[in-house]
């Protein structure tokens, strides 16, 4: 009998031990979580650790949606040959260079799509529009140029951004991933 109290008695410590030992620690507090990359959009200043929040914006195609309707061409030809240059500011290498869209509408929508969907970061991009031509004898002419900074001012998929005289107007679609 002592050798069944003297287990028992025993066996009710080792549970005792076991359930203080156990018992629930205090919440600590991990940092409010959030995006910590300032190059997404979803960015959170007061965020202390990342809860993997971020996403990113990456750009699919360039949509000119009008430009100023002047006869760009020496030669009488009143419909641009446009293309378009986008580049973080300052920089001198272009991140994106079109193709030439021939006898362009100025009232027609046109779109460059992007074959290299580079992730835009929250800096200031410059876009330049020009009519191609037959250089030397007629130089490509500077039709507009405008900023951007797509974290800053991207809305559902669109950044838009007019150049400064205002008749010219540049949408950069993206998608977030």
């Amino acid at each position: 009998m002592k050798i069944i109290f003297n287990i028992s008695f025993l066996a009710i410590m080792i549970i005792a031990f076991c359930m203080m030992s156990c018992s629930k620690e205090e919440d600590v507090d991990l940092g409010t979580g959030g995006c910590l990359d300032v190059n997404s959009p979803h960015y959170n200043s007061a965020a202390t650790k990342d809860d993997g929040s971020c996403e990113f914006l990456y750009v699919t195609d360039y949509e000119l949606t009008n430009y100023e309707n002047i006869n760009w061409d020496l030669f009488g030809n009143v419909k641009a040959d446009v293309y378009i240059k986008v580049k973080k500011q300052s920089f001198s290498s272009w991140e994106f260079s079109s193709v030439t869209i021939n006898n362009a509408d100025p009232f027609t929508v046109q779109i460059w799509s992007a074959p290299d969907q580079f992730q835009l970061l929250n800096t200031t991009y410059v876009w330049e529009l020009f009519d191609a031509d037959l250089p030397p004898i007629d130089p490509d002419d500077a039709m507009a140029s405008g900023t951007f900074n797509p974290v800053m001012s991207g809305i559902n998929g669109v950044v838009v951004s007019q150049s400064s005289d205002g008749l010219t107007t540049v949408k950069i679609h993206y998608r977030l991933n």
